[in-house]
């Protein structure tokens, strides 16, 4: 074995939810994409997302995960790129 870890596959509903995302952008995607056209789609997703995904007591309103649900986790992580 050399060593190296395998990588952790991500968790379910976050990849779901981070692939919506993706897909959301992509169709709505009418000029040719640059990263940073492409960052800012993403980011306004998230802050929608945010919007919607909000703490009542310990769990989502929008989805009735405990807080923080998956949505929220994805959105929080594209914000920081």
């Amino acid at each position: 074995m050399s060593g190296r870890r395998p990588k952790p596959e991500p968790h379910g509903e976050c990849r779901k939810v981070v692939i919506t995302m993706t897909e959301n952008v992509s169709e709505q995607a009418s000029e040719p994409e640059t990263w940073d056209s492409r960052l800012a789609q993403y980011r306004h997703t998230a802050v929608e997302v945010l919007a919607l995904h909000l703490r009542t007591g310990g769990r989502c309103r929008a989805c009735g995960q405990p807080w923080p649900c998956t949505a929220a986790c994805a959105a929080e992580a594209t914000l920081e790129l």
